[in-house]
């Protein structure tokens, strides 16, 4: 009777300690992925990660603007010449957003963003900033 408690008791202990454990460890794990908006943080490690690959995306972007005096229509635009590979995002959904904005008085503008699952919040650059922002 004695063993019996005394495996009830430490089946209990176990499952306090595991459980806080198991529900911080998932928490660690959508931080680092950065999928899901409630735990989405732009400065995160990832985050800075995907922004600099963004920067090689930048860059060929303006050097593809320098050359043919306008933006390509997608990002596969700039394969093979500016870029051999485009560099995918190590966080949100793993997919960049890409989109061109004809202005008549400033002319062409892109901007390039990732996020979470949600949609927000975004991380982007902005041509006409020159600059990576946060919109929550």
């Amino acid at each position: 009777m004695r063993s019996k408690r005394r495996v009830f008791w430490l089946l209990i202990c176990i499952t306090i300690i595991m459980i806080p454990v198991a529900c911080i460890a998932i928490v660690s794990w959508l931080e680092a992925e950065g999928k899901h908006d409630l735990f989405f943080n732009p400065s995160h490690k990832n985050a800075i990660e995907t922004r600099q690959r963004g920067d090689v995306i930048v860059v060929a972007l303006k050097k593809y603007k320098i050359e043919r005096g306008r933006f390509p229509e997608t990002l596969e635009g700039l394969k093979p010449l500016f870029l051999e590979n485009i560099p995918s995002p190590v966080y949100g959904t793993g997919n960049w957003s890409y989109r061109t904005i004809d202005a008549p008085i400033m002319g062409a503008e892109f901007v390039l963003s990732f996020h979470a699952a949600g949609r927000y919040p975004i991380v982007f650059f902005s041509s006409k900033e020159d600059q990576w922002s946060v919109d929550n």
